[in-house]
């Protein structure tokens, strides 16, 4: 009897231990998964701050540049620095999309530009809330 006592005891040891080590890895992971969703909303964030900017700066150059000089100059310099912009905003997001850690990509919602800013306005719109 004291033999069967103690392989029941063996066997709730090895499941108990079994049990925390399932409970305490995916409660890891869980926290992992927020730390990584926290911190791509904070990118997108300041990437949506550093656009805002280069574009009142770039607005600010072109205004310069046709009251300096020619205006048909002006309207080529704007058009090659919104293409220079466009193909930027491309790279970004899918250089953001390439490093996002493999484990957590069903996090990423958005597959362009215009899908990074929505998911955008939804944070902004759950942080003023």
């Amino acid at each position: 009897m004291e033999k069967y006592n103690f392989v029941a005891l063996i066997l709730a040891f090895f499941a108990g231990y079994i049990f925390k080590t399932i409970t305490y890895r995916i409660m890891v992971y869980n926290q992992s998964s927020e730390f990584v969703k926290s911190l791509a909303d904070r990118m997108l964030t300041l990437l949506g701050t550093v656009v805002y900017k280069m574009a009142i700066v770039d607005q600010m150059c072109v205004l310069a540049m046709s009251k300096l000089q020619d205006s048909e100059e002006a309207k080529i310099l704007r058009n090659q620095m919104q293409d220079n912009f466009k193909e930027w905003k491309k790279e970004i997001i899918q250089d953001f999309k390439d490093k996002y850690p493999a484990e957590f990509d069903w996090q990423v919602e958005f597959i362009d530009w215009q899908g990074a800013m929505e998911e955008l306005t939804s944070i902004y719109k759950k942080g003023s809330e």
